[in-house]
């Protein structure tokens, strides 16, 4: 076993200078959803318990500078959660129902439309980056694509295993 004695370590402040980045804003409404959920604590609930509008978020490129991020672009997205860089350029992208295939510029180059996508959340690619995993909780379901011919190639549904 190799040992590293982590005293003679130095603290580095710029090791992340003039990287580019790609932040998912869940919902541009933080103030409004934080009423909400005041409002049904001092109701003595917990969740939601009528339809809420949809919520606008972004997907905001930009830069690490000087200790500050510097945002190059957004663009405005429904309810969009995660974002999983496939190869070099190319990002698949959970929006509120659909899968995204974008550019480095945020562009969609590709929609992936499903029955049961709803509030998809994580998307994952497979090793040899022909397939995606996404989780749509909207059904508590988990579906793999196939990102050339759009297609299901497998599904997982938690009701049908025990989970309610």
């Amino acid at each position: 076993m190799n040992r590293v004695e982590i005293s003679q370590f130095s603290r580095v402040h710029d090791v992340l200078a003039d990287t580019q980045w790609m932040l998912v804003v869940k919902s541009c409404d933080q103030l409004e959803r934080r009423q909400r959920m005041l409002e049904s604590r001092s109701e003595d609930r917990i969740g939601r318990i009528k339809p809420r509008p949809t919520a606008e978020g972004l997907l905001v490129r930009g830069t690490l500078r000087d200790g500050k991020f510097c945002t190059t672009d957004s663009h405005p997205f429904r309810e969009p959660r995660h974002i999983h860089r496939v190869d070099e350029g190319r990002y698949l992208f959970t929006e509120m129902n659909r899968l995204l295939l974008l550019d480095e510029s945020g562009s969609v180059e590709r929609t992936f439309t499903h029955p049961y996508f709803a509030f998809l959340h994580t998307v994952h690619c497979s090793q040899d980056r022909r397939r995606a995993l996404v989780v749509s909780s909207g059904f508590d379901a988990v579906f793999e694509i196939d990102l050339e011919t759009g297609e299901e190639t497998f599904r997982w549904f938690a009701w049908d295993h025990g989970f309610n």
